[in-house]
């Protein structure tokens, strides 16, 4: 009597003993040599932590308006800011308009973005190295609870993000118990 074969789905079945071929040794291989690239070409990648952001702490507790502080050990001449709450920054080498690219009411000829469009979607540029937040962006039910997510980039002198760094903290909004 002959053993029969079948092949499916990366499996050989001979005889009613199953053997699994080996991806692993394959996958390892072309793992390796794809790092090895990195090295031929002298790329490293490293962590950017050239600005510290001093406030709020990481995972506080704040009320709005909140204030935002930082530290930046590599600041840019002519440069400024930008503060983004609950939203990715902008690719680098685009402006604030690139956040109103989608909106057909801000039109860029009659001043949009101008700072209270951008303060409703919370975004919010500065040459200091702080800044007030007065609005806070509402969110959807489902995020409710969840904690915010505050983010500093670098601004070129002409108000383009200045390469891929991105320097983030987390907070929770409560509300100010002495408000009415």
């Amino acid at each position: 009597m002959r053993a029969t074969r079948a092949r499916t789905a990366g499996r050989v079945r001979s005889a009613g003993r199953v053997a699994t071929a080996s991806l692993g040794g394959a996958v390892a291989v072309v793992s390796l040599t794809g790092c090895s690239q990195f090295a031929a070409q002298g790329l490293q990648l490293r962590t950017d932590e050239s600005i510290t952001i001093e406030l709020p702490a990481d995972r506080a507790d704040v009320s709005a308006p909140i204030e935002v502080r930082w530290v930046d050990d590599a600041p840019r001449v002519g440069g400024s800011y930008l503060v983004l709450i609950d939203r990715a920054p902008m690719p680098p080498g685009e402006d604030v308009a690139w956040f109103a690219r989608d909106d057909d009411t801000c039109i860029e000829s009659q001043g949009c973005p101008d700072e209270l469009w951008l303060a409703r979607r919370g975004i919010t540029v500065t040459a200091e190295l702080s800044a007030t937040i007065e609005i806070v962006p509402a969110r959807s039910e489902s995020r409710d609870g969840a904690p915010y997510d505050l983010t500093v980039v670098r601004l070129d002198a002409d108000g383009r993000r200045d390469g891929e760094g991105a320097f983030s903290v987390q907070f929770r909004l409560v509300e100010d118990e002495a408000a009415p």
